[in-house]
C-alpha cells in the first residue's frame, strides 16, 4: 500500500449557510465517507482545521492569512502540539524550507479537547517552489536531509511532535466536481480547510476514494502521494 494525503480546499465565504439540522446532516455525510474508507482498511487519520492561523516565511516574517494568496505548492506536512499558535510559529522559525524561499502555513486542528498544559494540535503545511529548490550533490542532499531530521528532533525532544509527517511527491491530482486534473497546485485559490491521510494501492485507487468527499459540492480535493524518507 502507498500513502496519499487528501488536502481539502474551499472558500470559507462560499460555504452554504446551513441550519442546525442541515449542519448535522452535512457532518453525517463526512462521517459516512470516512467510515466507507475505514471499512476498506484505508483510513489513516485527518481532521478539519481552524479558520485562523499563521504563515512563517524566510527572514522570520510571520503573517496572518489569507492563505489563498500563497502561490507555492504544498511540499509536505508535520503535525505538532503547542499551547498557542504563537508558540507553534516559534518552533517553525528554524525550519529548513525557509532557506530557499519556502514558507510554512500553521493551522490549528479543530475540535480537539486539550488542556492548556497539554497544548493544542497544529498542522504545519510546508510550501515552496519545486523549481527553486537547490540542485544538490548526493552529499548536499544528505546534509539537507540531516537538517530536516535535526529540526524534527528538536521539536520531538520538547514532547511537541505528534506526527513527523513527510514530504510529498511533486505530482498529483485535483478533484473539483466531476473534473480531475493535474497541477500546478500553486494556481489553486481556495484555502486549505482540512486533510485526510489514506492508504491506497495506486493514485487511481486514491482518486476513487476521494470522489466521495462531501467538500466537492463547493470545493476541491488535492490528492498527493506521500514520499517516504
Amino acid at each position: 500500500m502507498k500513502k496519499f494525503l487528501f488536502v481539502f480546499r474551499g472558500d470559507y465565504q462560499s460555504m452554504p449557510k446551513e441550519s442546525a439540522e442541515e449542519m448535522l446532516a452535512t457532518t453525517q455525510k463526512w462521517m459516512n465517507w470516512f467510515k466507507d474508507i475505514a471499512a476498506q482498511s484505508k483510513f489513516a487519520g485527518g481532521n478539519h482545521l481552524d479558520v485562523s492561523g499563521k504563515t512563517v516565511k524566510s527572514g522570520g516574517v510571520i503573517s496572518d492569512g489569507p492563505y489563498t494568496e500563497i502561490k507555492e505548492s504544498i511540499m509536505g506536512y508535520t503535525l505538532i502540539k503547542a499551547t498557542s499558535v504563537e508558540e507553534a510559529a516559534a518552533l517553525v522559525k528554524d525550519c529548513p524550507i525557509l532557506s530557499f524561499g519556502g514558507n510554512v502555513e500553521i493551522r490549528g486542528i479543530a475540535d480537539r479537547d486539550f488542556s492548556q498544559e497539554d497544548g493544542k494540535e497544529f498542522l504545519l503545511v510546508f510550501r515552496g517552489d519545486y523549481n527553486a529548490m537547490p540542485k544538490e550533490s548526493p552529499e548536499g542532499m544528505q546534509a539537507a536531509t540531516q537538517k530536516w531530521m535535526n529540526w524534527v528532533a528538536g521539536i520531538a525532544v520538547q514532547n511537541k511532535l505528534v506526527d513527523r509527517g513527510n514530504r510529498l511527491t511533486d505530482s498529483g491530482k485535483v478533484l473539483r466536481g466531476d473534473t480531475i486534473s493535474d497541477g500546478p497546485y500553486a494556481e489553486i485559490k481556495e484555502s486549505i480547510m482540512g486533510y485526510t491521510l489514506i492508504n491506497a494501492i495506486s493514485m487511481e485507487d486514491a482518486i476513487g476514494l476521494a470522489k466521495g468527499a462531501p467538500i466537492l459540492s463547493f470545493g476541491s480535493v488535492e490528492v498527493r502521494e506521500i514520499s517516504e524518507l
